[in-house]
């Protein structure tokens, strides 16, 4: 996605990069683009079902996780939702959207934020990262197959499983454009000490496809995790749904949010 965009250095100007207060919070762009997305949220052209799932989910003193942060509007909105005595921890693999969200975290006191400068997926190592030059929120993710030919930016990739290694989860968020298969892969371990955590993810069947994954695979693995996904409803589980089936009736490039609960346990208590 790395091209000349006849805007491309416009988008990168530094005036973008003033705070904007958007749901309670300053939070710094770092692009045009990004200024944008901040604004279409604060006047309410964006984000608002997804605001109000995480408002009716969200209780002081949990542990969350962010995965594919961006410039941290949701990482900070869950920080002021779980408190002082709830933790944060935000993955952003894109160096100048993870300072900005550390500048941002501690500008707005939001101690309990902790940012790792990393993409998250199956096993540790580096993978490239290519960004859409005008939009800097559609950012793949890919392995670069050896002696092949670099193109994008090499960038840091942790495991759930080792970079939060001992700890458990309440929830996760995860917006990271089809890379979802590869992230779920490494928090096996994470999910089986954190029996109540409930995953919020963008389902997006093109971009499954463009990192190399299909519905019926990230089916596969969340049922091998022993979690079952359902309709995001406010403070429950919703109705369930098949991923296969799902894509199978959505038009091309569209996506969907999705929360994957624990097949047994939580999820019943979650419903009553």
């Amino acid at each position: 996605m790395k091209g000349r965009h006849p805007i491309a250095s416009i988008n990168r100007w530094p005036i973008w990069r003033r705070a904007v207060r958007v749901w309670g919070s300053a939070v710094r762009p770092t692009t045009f683009d990004r200024w944008l997305y901040l604004w279409l949220n604060r006047m309410g052209v964006m984000g608002r079902s997804e605001r109000a799932f995480l408002e009716s989910w969200l209780r002081p003193g949990m542990r969350v996780a962010d995965v594919g942060a961006n410039v941290g509007l949701y990482t900070l909105l869950m920080a002021r939702l779980v408190g002082p005595q709830g933790r944060v921890f935000a993955f952003e693999p894109e160096p100048g959207m993870a300072a900005a969200l550390a500048r941002s975290a501690e500008e707005n006191g939001s101690l309990q934020v902790l940012v790792r400068e990393a993409a998250v997926g199956d096993t540790p190592g580096t993978g490239i990262l290519r960004q859409n030059p005008v939009n800097s929120g559609d950012g793949r993710m890919s392995r670069r197959p050896s002696g092949a030919p670099q193109s994008g930016t090499t960038v840091p990739i942790c495991t759930l499983d080792e970079a939060l290694a001992g700890q458990r989860v309440d929830f996760v968020k995860m917006d990271i454009q089809g890379w979802e298969s590869n992230a779920l892969r490494g928090a096996r371990e994470l999910v089986r000490r954190s029996p109540a955590v409930g995953i919020y993810f963008e389902f997006w069947p093109s971009g499954l496809a463009a990192a190399g994954s299909t519905a019926a695979e990230l089916k596969q693995i969340l049922e091998g995790m022993d979690l079952k996904v359902v309709q995001p409803r406010a403070g429950r589980a919703g109705g369930a749904v098949d991923l296969e089936a799902l894509a199978s009736g959505m038009k091309p490039g569209a996506y969907v949010n999705l929360l994957a609960v624990p097949v047994a346990g939580a999820a019943a208590a979650l419903r009553e």
